[in-house]
């Protein structure tokens, strides 16, 4: 009997969902590779795992036939519905295919079949993707797509397409309030995106439960969070009072949600001074951004935003060499600023020098996978489209 492979559908930064899935793929011994434009085809992975994602979006469970075409597909995967009730379904399409029409011919399917269904439509304006596309994992959810209905997904690839059946979606809900519920917000921080903070964690651990992650640029704490409910003994700190404070605030609401948490503390500490010896053997961080930038500022004003930075960041990398383990990571992301009519971003140089602190820089991706965010420095690209400092985000090993 031929193993179950599932397909994991990217989030808004493909670069960084394959990275994720990647960085998780040996301790778990899954395989991986592409899968059309917006998801993966994962080998041995087990669905459980999926909890832990912070840059997957849906699973499918994928069936094992690859088809002619996409209703072809389709109506394989509905021959089983039974004929009681009535059927809700959607179908989200990672192909060319419009799902509508798709959808409209698997409703076609199950009237001859004697199955009365209701199809769930696709709204517009979903970022990145067709605009008649993938059903939400909102929709999926609020509509019981995963039981008692279906998702259907559809996948074009050269040698056919694959169709599946959406068994996991992520928690939108759970991520949304720690991005807005928790007790303290501070937007002039940065505000680190949960999703891209579990994801950094998973970056640097690998998925590893036994280790310790530092972050020593904490902020109010959203990082800390996230490594704390993958069940990582966890310490953080700040050069700032507020922002320790804020993080502990932050930490004691989730405690009330999830009483059972590993240990964690929180100091004031400059990340450019002796950080705490033997404390972690991961390090995950949203490094210092540089200051807010004026609407009108210029690539003058940038550039020696850069400078300052820089020297911030060499001194950091230095005392975290110290402190790290050999063989252990640092995740880290960079500000990159996007200069008035340039395509080229001003983007900090202290990380060329990496290899003389002690580091080897690793590439992100595995082979097979490529995209516009993965930049020729082994780095990601973490931004919206109009956005003025990108996120770059590099994962280094300690020699």
């Amino acid at each position: 009997m031929a193993s179950v492979t599932h397909a994991a559908v990217f989030g808004r930064n493909p670069a960084l969902s394959v990275a994720e899935l990647h960085a998780l793929s040996g301790r778990h011994g899954f395989g991986i590779r592409p899968l059309g434009k917006y998801a993966a085809e994962l080998t041995g992975f087990e669905p459980k795992l999926a909890e832990r994602l912070g840059s997957v979006t849906k699973l499918f469970e994928l069936r094992p036939d690859v088809y002619r075409d996409a209703r072809a597909g389709l109506e394989a995967a509905a021959a089983a519905v039974p004929a009681e009730g009535k059927f809700a379904f959607g179908v989200s399409s990672y192909a060319n295919d419009k799902a509508t029409p798709l959808a409209m011919h698997v409703k076609r399917f199950l009237k001859e079949r004697g199955v009365r269904s209701r199809s769930v439509g696709k709204p517009k304006g979903k970022s990145g993707r067709p605009e008649d596309g993938e059903l939400s994992a909102v929709q999926v959810r609020h509509n019981g797509l995963i039981s008692p209905g279906a998702d259907w997904g559809v996948f074009g690839t050269d040698d056919g397409y694959h169709v599946g059946r959406t068994v996991w979606v992520y928690d939108f809900e759970g991520f949304g309030a720690r991005d807005y519920d928790k007790p303290v917000a501070d937007a002039k921080r940065g505000m680190l995106p949960p999703q891209l903070a579990r994801t950094m964690v998973n970056l640097a651990t690998q998925g590893d439960p036994g280790l310790a992650v530092y972050d020593p640029f904490c902020g109010v704490g959203n990082l800390l969070l996230e490594s704390l409910l993958l069940g990582h003994r966890t310490i953080g700190s700040d050069i700032t009072p507020d922002a320790v404070d804020a993080a502990r605030r932050n930490l004691a609401w989730l405690r009330e949600r999830h009483p059972k948490l590993p240990e964690s503390e929180v100091s004031v500490r400059d990340a450019t001074g002796e950080l705490p010896a033997g404390s972690s053997s991961a390090i995950a961080t949203e490094g210092y951004l540089g200051s807010p930038l004026r609407e009108s500022a210029k690539a003058g004003d940038m550039g020696r935003e850069a400078t300052f930075v820089e020297t911030m960041v060499g001194k950091f990398l230095q005392r975290a060499a110290d402190s790290l383990p050999s063989g252990r990571r640092l995740v880290l992301t960079l500000p990159a600023w996007r200069t008035p009519g340039s395509r080229t971003p001003i983007r900090i140089t202290t990380i060329d020098q990496a290899e003389r602190l002690g580091y080897a820089v690793i590439r992100p991706l595995p082979e097979g996978f490529s995209f516009p965010e993965l930049t020729d420095r082994d780095s990601i690209d973490v931004a919206r489209a109009k956005q003025r400092v990108i996120h770059e985000l590099f994962i280094l090993e300690r020699n």
